[in-house]
């Protein structure tokens, strides 16, 4: 079929208006096809619903340097990328600029550093390298996030700066900017307490929770001899207690459940002196009541072959000099906890440390009441009595030779929940870890991340925990492998891209000396 003029115009003007067409979808829907396992790049049912949601204007103002080095550059694309999509699903309620806070230009750096500073936006030094010399540079890293008179701040600096000195990915930027725009648009605070008066450690011990609790929540401490204050509580804490419960203490606790309250316990039934090298069981009455719920905490040191380190002294010599140092050795009082269930408690979890912790047993027959293990020490698990003395100079030279004899008892339940009518005929929620010190300063990620979970989920705020539970994901090597198998594997994963790189150049270089003698042996005369 021959095509006229008119039909070319035609086509013409189809293919202009199918590019245009594209062109405005592109712009108003902005998307990105996400391969990664963890889907670090998509958004979240709960962000995509917030910005649905938003009823007012929200400016974001992204303040962050420009050519200083490329892996800055990269997290600033990445940023960019996540705020357009917020763009698109915010629509015009959701609105963002970036400012460039190295400007060449030194009276446009200044005017802009006042401006930052006005807004509270921390500055940073940053090594800068030009033309092989390397110079300080003080610029300022932030986003502020504004509400009408109402602002919030992302510490943007601390988080990509982290990632620089560390050499590791940046955690997804998604968590802690959802997070701030929730904490924006949250008008009031649901109250969580810390209960006191046992020898429980103060607020002061838990750093790295409260920075997270106290985003979505208002913490507190409370202490039992006034009831009259729980109505201001959405959830209660009893964290690592030292000291007896007195009776009319545990009556009230049993109160507060009757009331559809919601309570998380972090018991020691056991404690473990490493200074003195002895353990010891730890009475202090909640075990008992909880044993009166259907929950037994087991006055008992779990062993774990997956488990932490210590720091032991060791003569060293260096240069001829003896000197005293520390080396990390595996301690199987510290079992490494990295078998969860499905919950939201535990979702994206991957290893939590614990400390001298005892085993759970749950037997609720009540078939109103839901209960379920939350998760396990390993399949090579054993059990030491309350009474028992650590020797930890016999104990670093039997990791040689641990047998399967010393790990009888298989995965051990060390973390549990019950939903239900706990008491009266109220619905109420308990989580019960065997470990009061999981959770105590300094602690790895997950650790914070499962008690600040735990309280989501007794407070029926869950919906953060999918993306605060993508931040500190971290990939252990098959605990199974012998030593000799994982330095094996470490060193293959490190030396497999070098030998690649170098097999593949010696190719090139002789297939580039292969063509040279081609090219030289012919005649151009």
């Amino acid at each position: 079929m021959k095509l006229t003029s008119t039909s070319y115009f035609i086509r013409i003007l189809l293919f202009l208006g199918i590019f245009l067409l594209a062109g405005m979808l592109v712009y108003r829907h902005y998307f990105r096809l996400d391969f990664t396992e963890d889907k670090r790049y998509t958004l979240s049912n709960i962000t995509k619903e917030m910005l649905k949601q938003l009823d007012a204007p929200i400016t974001a103002t992204v303040y962050y340097p420009e050519d200083i080095n490329p892996a800055l550059s990269r997290y600033r694309q990445e940023l960019q990328d996540l705020l357009s999509e917020y763009k698109s699903y915010g629509g015009r309620n959701f609105q963002y600029s970036f400012v460039n806070t190295n400007k060449k230009d030194q009276e446009a750096r200044e005017e802009i550093a006042a401006e930052a500073q006005q807004a509270g936006i921390p500055s940073y030094f940053l090594t800068v390298r030009e033309q092989d010399q390397s110079s300080q540079v003080r610029t300022f890293i932030g986003t502020q996030l504004k509400l009408g008179t109402k602002e919030e701040f992302f510490n943007l600096g601390e988080h990509v700066l982290t990632a620089l000195q560390t050499g590791r990915e940046p955690a997804p930027f998604e968590y802690p900017l959802t997070k701030t725009l929730k904490k924006l648009t949250t008008d009031t605070k649901p109250k969580v307490g810390f209960v006191q008066g046992h020898g429980e450690p103060g607020k002061d011990a838990y750093e790295a929770v409260l920075k997270e609790l106290e985003v979505l929540y208002e913490a507190d401490t409370v202490s039992l001899e006034s009831p009259t204050r729980w109505s201001e509580f959405s959830t209660l804490l009893i964290v690592a207690p030292s000291d007896s419960f007195p009776a009319r203490h545990l009556a009230r606790l049993d109160q507060f459940l009757e009331s559809g309250g919601r309570l998380f316990v972090g018991i020691n039934a056991v404690n473990g002196d490493l200074q003195q090298q002895t353990g010891t069981p730890l009475v202090t009455g909640l075990e008992g009541w909880l044993t009166g719920k259907g929950i037994n905490v087991e006055a008992s040191f779990l062993t774990d072959q997956n488990c932490g380190q210590v720091q032991v002294p060791r003569q060293m010599s260096f240069m001829g000099m003896n000197t005293m140092g520390y080396v990390p050795v595996k301690f199987r009082y510290l079992p490494l906890i990295t078998t969860f269930e499905d919950h939201p408690i535990t979702s994206g979890l991957e290893a939590m440390l614990t400390i001298f912790v005892s085993p759970i047993n749950v037997a609720i027959s009540d078939s109103s009441i839901q209960t379920g293990v939350l998760a396990y020490t390993s399949a090579k698990t054993g059990k030491m009595p309350g009474n028992t003395r650590f020797d930890i100079e016999a104990d670093i030279n039997f990791q040689q030779t641990w047998t399967d004899a010393a790990f009888s008892y298989g995965p051990q339940p060390v973390a549990v929940y019950a939903e239900g009518k706990l008491v009266g005929d109220n619905s109420s929620k308990l989580v019960v870890v065997g470990d009061g010190d999981f959770a105590t300063n300094p602690q790895p990620p997950n650790n914070v991340d499962f008690l600040v979970n735990a309280v989501d989920w007794l407070a029926d705020d869950t919906g953060l925990i999918e993306l605060r539970s993508r931040r500190a994901k971290f990939r252990l090597i098959d605990k199974e492998l012998s030593d000799g198998e994982r330095t094996a594997f470490k060193y293959t994963i490190f030396l497999l891209p070098i030998l690649i790189a170098i097999f593949f150049g010696v190719i090139r270089a002789q297939l580039r000396r292969t063509r040279r003698s081609r090219w030289q042996e012919k005649d151009y005369s």
